[in-house]
């Protein structure tokens, strides 16, 4: 298994424990509320959603110029940071505000570096 396939499993795996113990943080208020198992099925779906698509795109990216190899590294660290801001919503999940706000900084940070990649590299193909 290569580096990048481990780091995505890792935090994939971050990522759900950090929920289960921010789950032990929730008070009887929270969790009787529809928005926040909404919001917890929403963030455990999409990170297993992010964490497929990371893999296939590992296993799939061609690296052969200089250009490609570097737009690669720097998706890693990019990737890197949007998990670990997944693990901080998930320990932060009984304060669904906080929580809401790291996704939402994951998301954002994620969709920037979609298009500057697709603008380096003239299109998405």
């Amino acid at each position: 298994m290569k580096l990048r396939s481990a780091l995505n499993n890792g935090f994939l795996f971050l990522a759900i424990g950090a929920t289960f113990i921010g789950l032990t943080k929730a008070d009887d208020s929270k969790l009787s509320s529809i928005a926040f198992w909404a919001f917890l099925i929403f963030f455990v779906f999409f990170r297993i959603k992010m964490w497929l698509d990371d893999t296939h795109h590992f296993h799939t990216v061609k690296t052969d110029t200089g250009k490609e190899k570097w737009l690669f590294r720097i998706g890693v660290v990019v990737a890197i940071v949007a998990w670990s801001l997944w693990a901080m919503a998930g320990y932060s999940i009984a304060n669904l505000d906080v929580s809401y706000f790291y996704v939402l900084l994951s998301i954002a940070l994620l969709t920037v570096w979609v298009i500057i990649a697709a603008i380096a590299k003239k299109g998405f193909g």
